[in-house]
């Protein structure tokens, strides 16, 4: 196998966070040391950082 440089990152809503990460981690086999996926906020959650 290659190698595979360089680091993944999404910075989004908690369930399109899931849906990335997922397929980053399942479909395409990357491990966590190359991945981030970093849910911001939850639909339908008010609070200081929520919108």
């Amino acid at each position: 196998m290659a190698d595979r440089l360089g680091v993944r990152l999404v910075r989004a809503e908690a369930a399109a966070a899931r849906i990335v990460r997922e397929h980053w981690r399942g479909t395409l086999g990357l491990g966590r040391d190359e991945t981030l996926a970093a849910a911001y906020w939850r639909r339908g959650t008010a609070g200081l950082m929520a919108g």
